[in-house]
């Protein structure tokens, strides 16, 4: 995405219940950016989307201890 496209950010949403995802995206480096709250409407109750980001140019420095502590 960033070498072939050319993109500058990347951006994802995940469903707060979702631990498991959002690990992983930190590890990749990925940031939280953000919190929706009642965001989306799932098995009969309102969940919240995390909001997280990865620049090309922190995608190319790769993962560091402290952008992996921001959760």
């Amino acid at each position: 995405m960033f070498g072939e496209r050319r993109h500058h950010k990347c951006e994802v949403g995940i469903h707060a219940f979702n631990e498991p995802s959002i690990a992983l995206h930190h590890r990749i480096g990925f940031v939280q950016e953000g919190r929706l709250r009642d965001h989306e409407y799932l098995v009969r109750r309102h969940h919240d989307m995390i909001v997280m980001g990865l620049t090309a140019n922190e995608f190319t420095a790769g993962p560091t201890p402290e952008r992996q502590s921001q959760k």
